[in-house]
């Protein structure tokens, strides 16, 4: 130690100056921007850990409440049993039809706008005097047309069907 302080003091001015702003000013600067960063990056790694759980919750618990809604209204339509006579009644005047249509069908239309995850109600029918248009649609009894009907449980609980289009994804359900 005592030879390091000879040859310190053997040292010009201007390079003990130097050294002792080393030591002093700018080690202490350097060290305390690396615990800063350190700092930072690994609260913003944290934040940025957090966010994404946290959206990704908000994101499981809207997806459940979109498919809550359309089960529930799945599950008022398949109940409905003015849908049922409306749809197995044969109608021999068109005027008939459409009042039927208008006290049932249109009722559920008009009612889509109120859930935010139902686009739009389709109901199929193998019912020739309908009128095949405002969502109601013939479903023939082959079923080469629809493929999806073939594959439907026949106790009438809902199958869900996810498509992606074009990114959009798009769920389905469909009850016999």
């Amino acid at each position: 130690m005592k030879r390091v302080w000879e040859s310190f003091n053997d040292l010009k001015i201007r390079n003990k100056l130097l050294i002792v702003y080393m030591i002093t000013v700018l080690l202490p600067i350097i060290i305390s921007n690396i615990v800063f960063y350190q700092t930072t990056s690994y609260n913003f790694i944290a934040q940025k850990r957090d966010d994404v759980e946290l959206m990704t919750l908000e994101t499981k618990e809207n997806v459940k409440q979109l498919i809550d809604q359309a089960l529930g209204l799945s599950t008022t339509l398949y109940m409905d049993m003015r849908l049922y006579e409306f749809f197995d009644r044969s109608y021999s005047d068109l005027v008939d039809y459409i009042q039927g249509y208008t006290q049932v069908v249109h009722q559920y239309r008009k009612t889509v706008p109120l859930y935010n995850a139902v686009q739009d109600i389709q109901f199929y029918t193998t019912n020739p005097t309908m009128l095949y248009a405002g969502g109601v649609n013939q479903l023939p009894g082959s079923n080469h047309d629809y493929p999806w009907y073939a594959k439907l449980p026949h106790d009438g609980t809902p199958h869900i069907v996810a498509t992606i289009e074009d990114g959009v994804v798009s769920l389905d359900v469909y009850r016999k």
